[in-house]
């Protein structure tokens, strides 16, 4: 059975020493951010504005508590809190509402690269991955609903447009965003040819069948790309042909080694989704998808973890326990 192996329950006492970091950067993080919203609150001219300010605030210390919990339980010191907001009497014109918001939109990006790099390895503690998961989910619907907001408001910097679309075309699309559809589609199209010559020299025949499943997914989500180009009036790159030769030996791969770089080029998708994420502002419906994709990613990639490791192919990263 694809993927079909029954690991129990993987929650350890330990978590890695990676997911350590990004639960201490994490809350870092949101500490400062949560300090200079409560100072910038004051500068604020337009009311709309600052509710949303507000409730961004009020969604960081939601996920501060989350964070100092699992750093409480894995004996991680934490930063100091965050400092309460405090009313100062000083010029509002000091700044403007769109710088503000341009900088609060500059820390969302960072925290989507941040978090999504937290995935890119197998966890120790399975239950700490799917918190970290669920931030990461949180943290794309964020920035995607901010670039919107911004975008309403006339605050944010946009690229400049595609201007080679079809006639019938009105759909507005950045320059940048169609060079992230080609290098998407180009990463996919050596994603497939490199699985299937993979899936040729595996040795395991369920193995096989996973990496055929593999084929199947990436096989649908090209032909996404590629109506999206279309669509925009973009000629397709070349891709690979269908054929695979048969080996004569299967002993030049090792099944573990055919794993492990199947799992980074996953990993190598999910920072690409997750650039395209933050970078695409001109055209929502693009970001949209590439945010479903990144969350499409994560599961197969939760999945091909587990396989991994209850193979015993898995590279698992150090450990972290309170007082190492």
């Amino acid at each position: 059975m694809v993927f079909g192996v029954n690991l129990g329950s993987t929650t350890s006492c330990k978590i890695s020493s990676e997911s350590a970091y990004i639960i201490w950067r994490s809350l870092i993080d949101r500490n400062v951010s949560v300090e200079h919203l409560n100072a910038l609150e004051n500068y604020i001219h337009d009311q709309d504005f600052l509710k949303v300010c507000k409730d961004i605030n009020e969604e960081y210390q939601k996920e501060i508590k989350q964070l100092t919990k699992l750093a409480d339980a894995f004996g991680i010191n934490g930063p100091d809190p965050f400092l309460p907001g405090q009313t100062i009497k000083s010029d509002q014109e000091v700044m403007r509402d769109q710088e503000i918001g341009e900088v609060l939109y500059r820390f969302m990006r960072l925290d989507v690269n941040m978090i999504l790099l937290s995935l890119k390895y197998v966890p120790i503690n399975d239950e700490v991955q799917q918190k970290m998961i669920n931030l990461a989910q949180k943290a794309m619907y964020r920035v995607d609903a901010f670039i919107k907001y911004l975008k309403k408001k006339n605050w944010i910097f946009t690229p400049p447009e595609y201007r080679n679309t079809p006639p019938n075309v009105t759909e507005k699309v950045g320059v940048n965003e169609i060079h992230l559809l080609t290098d998407h589609l180009l990463f996919r199209y050596n994603n497939i040819r490199l699985t299937e010559l993979f899936a040729a020299y595996a040795q395991d025949p369920d193995f096989a069948l996973v990496l055929k499943a593999g084929v199947r997914i990436l096989q649908k989500e090209v032909k996404l790309l590629e109506d999206r180009l279309l669509y925009f009036g973009i000629a397709l790159p070349k891709a690979y042909p269908d054929t695979v030769p048969k080996p004569e030996k299967k002993e030049y791969f090792e099944d573990r080694f055919i794993f492990n770089t199947i799992l980074r080029g996953m990993q190598d998708a999910l920072a690409l989704h997750g650039s395209a994420v933050q970078e695409i502002v001109v055209n929502d419906k693009l970001r949209e998808f590439f945010i479903d994709l990144a969350l499409g990613e994560i599961n197969l990639m939760v999945k091909m973890s587990l396989y991994g490791k209850g193979r015993g192919w898995a590279n698992l990263v150090p450990g972290y326990q309170a007082g190492e």
